[in-house]
């Protein structure tokens, strides 16, 4: 059995709640996690077969089953966190003041640590939730068989380059720094060369043919193909990367915006594809459905890396087009039709791709 350690700290606050919604130490986000990005790693293994890779899964992961004919398995790979489940101490009266304002054209902006993290932080005086803050730290130990070691490292890998835990974790809220001890491999820079980043990326337009997060994306500029992966700026704090990653939020949407077709007078288009719901409640961009509670989460992610003595905001494009069963199936054909259109996705995602590129720099 292969041993890895690492010290665990956020490098924004994360909202890890428990059943009372408050922060909270706890291993099955950060197992859920690991699974997350080690289908990343090893679906090129199973020729991206789904059947194979659930299969594949279940052995390292465990599963539950209900059926006589399915046994229930238990999971090899055990997490252990200390100290457990303790919580967090962050709230309202501690919270950052000064955070720039969003000025979105409805009245005087919102505070970018609202606009990033609604529903997590709260404007006025309405009470946040109590977060896990970046002083707090915990140690996370996990036990493997051998034979999964190498996947599991690079899946943590990826986890130390993308990864974040929690409540609006895609927009950098949570994010995570892993660092290894008592004689854990070392984990590498976030750099284009990197081997594993070149065996998980892949065009754009393949990536569009899937309909869940197998690759990050690839584009292709001046004959030479680059990762769907930009950084902003360097920040002095978790503060200024959320303002610039609020910012960065603002941009893509406003440019997403501008890419549509109104369907019986409303709008369909690339904002859609940037997460669903796309607005507040009785927004313009509502799509005629039954289901109140459909959802679509964004394959773009934020995370907020540590550099040295400084931090630095990611976003990362993990493409791929909207699922029949749990989206496109609950939208009237007129709209789904043009969710089903390739050239409708990748144009939308050129239009994005090209508002990030003109304020934030690819990775070196």
């Amino acid at each position: 059995m292969k041993r890895l350690q690492y010290t665990l700290t956020f490098n924004t606050p994360a909202f890890l709640g428990n059943a009372h919604q408050e922060g909270q130490w706890r291993t099955p986000p950060i197992k859920a996690l690991l699974r997350h990005w080690w289908r990343m790693v090893h679906a090129p293994e199973v020729g991206f077969n789904v059947d194979r890779l659930r299969q594949a899964e279940a052995l390292r992961f465990g599963s539950a089953s209900d059926q006589n004919d399915k046994k229930s398995l238990r999971s090899p790979i055990r997490l252990r966190l200390g100290p457990a489940w303790s919580k967090g101490q962050l709230d309202q009266k501690q919270w950052p003041k000064g955070f720039a304002s969003v000025h979105t054209g409805a009245g005087r902006g919102v505070r970018s640590d609202v606009y990033l993290g609604f529903g997590a932080v709260l404007p006025g005086n309405r009470e946040n939730r109590k977060a896990l803050g970046t002083q707090d730290t915990a140690v996370l130990t996990l036990i493997c068989p051998d034979a999964y070691a190498p996947e599991i490292l690079q899946a943590l890998q990826l986890i130390q380059w993308f990864g974040a835990l929690g409540s609006r974790s895609r927009n950098g809220w949570g994010s995570i720094t892993l660092t290894p001890h008592d004689g854990t491999p070392p984990l590498e820079s976030l750099s284009r060369e990197a081997p594993l980043l070149q065996q998980i990326t892949s065009p754009l337009e393949k990536c569009l043919q899937r309909d869940w997060a197998h690759a990050i994306g690839l584009d292709a500029q001046a004959g030479e193909e680059r990762p769907l992966i930009w950084r902003t700026r360097p920040c002095k704090n978790w503060q200024q990367a959320v303002d610039t990653l609020a910012d960065t939020l603002y941009r893509i949407r406003s440019a997403a915006k501008g890419h549509k077709t109104h369907v019986c007078g409303r709008p369909v288009g690339a904002l859609h594809l940037l997460g669903y719901p796309a607005g507040t409640n009785n927004s313009p961009w509502d799509l005629q459905v039954q289901d109140r509670n459909l959802r679509l989460a964004s394959p773009l992610r934020f995370k907020v890396l540590q550099e040295g003595d400084q931090l630095r905001g990611i976003v990362v494009h993990t493409p791929s087009r909207p699922p029949e069963r749990e989206f496109l199936e609950a939208l009237r054909n007129d709209h789904a039709s043009w969710f089903r259109s390739p050239e409708n996705l990748k144009k939308s995602w050129e239009i994005i791709h090209k508002a990030l590129d003109a304020h934030h720099e690819r990775i070196v």
